[in-house]
């Protein structure tokens, strides 16, 4: 049986280092959460500002109903990390012209309620409603999102709320 050869100081330096590394993303990932320069998913890694403004949209049956605010992800038959720069594209930049939107809000509503899709891998699934009542409108919000007290399970609070569009059919 050979000797194990005795490491010098720094060498137990440089593995306990690498252990704590580990574990340090070993806790995030598990946790799901995020804390420059540890992440739970390597694409995300950089640091976020504490206030962000987000989109929000709110769906309207015929018979009135509406929906609480939610993330535009599920609006979109594409991964979801694409859906909000669309929406963005469509209803945010003035270069878009008036009838663009119209027409595709106008699809957008007819889809979700005609052809509804599952969810897959990134793609969300087409929001349904639980009443069986056809979608006829929506309004999209931009919101503010404040990491210091906003609940990601709950997608809420919601501050400095601002009405970007609505569409009815």
């Amino acid at each position: 049986m050979t000797a194990l050869r005795r490491l010098p100081a720094r060498g137990y330096l440089h593995i306990a280092a690498g252990l704590a590394l580990v574990g340090v993303q070993l806790h995030h990932t598990l946790t799901d959460r995020s804390a420059w320069p540890f992440c739970s998913y390597n694409m995300f890694n950089r640091p976020t500002p504490r206030r962000m403004r987000h989109m929000r949209i709110v769906l309207l049956d015929e018979h009135g109903h509406r929906t609480e605010p939610q993330r535009v992800w599920g609006m979109l038959p594409m991964e979801h990390f694409r859906v909000a720069s669309t929406f963005m594209q469509i209803y945010l930049d003035p270069e878009t012209p008036g009838p663009v939107r119209e027409r595709f809000s106008g699809l957008l509503v007819d889809r979700l309620n005609d052809s509804p899709w599952k969810a897959f891998d990134q793609v969300k699934a087409a929001p349904r409603n639980p009443n069986g009542a056809r979608w006829t409108g929506f309004d999209l919000y931009r919101v503010l999102i404040d990491l210091d007290d906003y609940d990601a399970d709950r997608d809420r609070p919601h501050h400095d709320t601002e009405l970007l569009y609505r569409f009815r059919s």
